[in-house]
């Protein structure tokens, strides 16, 4: 699988003595070095804050708000940083930065925030207000996973990784090769990430990718028997509802679909290592998986062969799924 490095916005202004620095900017700086090393990824991409010196969310261009706090309209309020072409925007000395990398700017339109590598927040209809070239290149490079590092997690690194998700990439965030604005935001911030779906891994090495792997394995094997018993209580309260055969039986397809899709979301969560160390974990998730979908097909099979039948076929059916769950 072709994966690509994000490197989210490491430049002078979020670091140490930088007009907008985030605590602890400057420590993890060889972790991303050591950590490109170490991954080798298809590809290296560095984000970069590129602002207008006009842009709308420095507090110098508006006098009547409060710093760190938004604006009636939601945006939030920050110190002028990272103006295109000045020393601030400038990716940091210490960051290994090489010709093969690619740059993507971003907050470069004056009237909207782009916390993320791919543009401004998105609406409704997928259109942004400011779109960067970032979901291109991963597309003319084949990218199919990406791992996200960089400033700030809380906004920056967080924005890109749901957007990467939700565009189609598998997306993981390395926590060390991160630091946050503020507690409270990181809170909320890996809260929300771990509910979209994206891998959250706290260093790129090898124990670490085989806890997570273990924690996944876990998440598997809980998840079997709970959606089956799911799936007997939801097939047991519309057994008396649907007038139909046809109807129930379609019921039944879209809770295995349904159960099917969450299943494949746990599944993809799995994280392939350099090297051995975490054979018998990918062997046992593998087994997992496969056991899964036999449980998934057999069940598609009982529900085919349940219809239609007589009116016993219910009791059948419901014996039958009990004794699953």
């Amino acid at each position: 699988m072709s994966t690509a490095l994000i490197i989210v916005d490491v430049q002078n202004d979020f670091c140490e003595s930088g007009s907008l620095a985030v605590p602890g900017a400057n420590a993890i700086i060889p972790k991303i070095n050591k950590l490109r090393e170490t991954m080798k990824p298809n590809l290296v991409i560095l984000t970069q804050d590129w602002h207008p010196e006009n842009h709308t969310s420095f507090i110098t261009n508006n006098p009547n708000e409060t710093l760190f706090k938004p604006r009636a309209d939601g945006q939030m309020m920050w110190p002028q940083h990272c103006v295109k072409g000045t020393h601030g925007a400038d990716f940091h000395p210490s960051l290994y930065v090489l010709p093969t990398d690619r740059v993507v700017q971003k907050g470069v339109v004056w009237n909207v925030d782009s916390y993320s590598g791919f543009g401004s927040e998105p609406f409704q209809d997928g259109t942004r207000v400011e779109r960067t070239e970032l979901h291109k290149i991963l597309q003319s490079w084949n990218i199919k996973e990406i791992f996200v590092v960089g400033l700030a997690f809380d906004y920056c690194v967080a924005a890109t990784a749901k957007d990467a998700l939700a565009l189609g990439y598998k997306t993981t965030i390395i926590s060390n090769c991160t630091s946050s604005v503020a507690a409270d935001s990181a809170d909320k911030a890996s809260g929300e990430l771990i509910k979209a779906g994206i891998i959250y891994l706290d260093s790129y090495t090898p124990d670490a990718i085989v806890e997570h792997n273990i924690r996944v394995l876990g998440e598997v094997e809980k998840a079997v028997p709970d959606m089956a018993r799911r799936l007997v209580v939801e097939v047991v309260d519309f057994m008396e509802v649907f007038e139909t055969d046809e109807q129930a039986l379609k019921k039944a397809k879209e809770l295995v679909a349904t159960f099917q899709k969450e299943m494949d979301i746990i599944l993809k969560k799995v994280l392939k290592p350099n090297g051995k160390a975490n054979e018998d974990t990918l062997k046992q998730l593998k087994a997992a998986g496969e056991s899964y979908r036999a449980t998934m097909e057999d069940i598609q099979r009982k529900l085919e062969e349940a219809f239609p039948k007589p009116p016993s076929r219910w009791s059948r059916f419901k014996k039958w799924m009990l004794c699953r769950a």
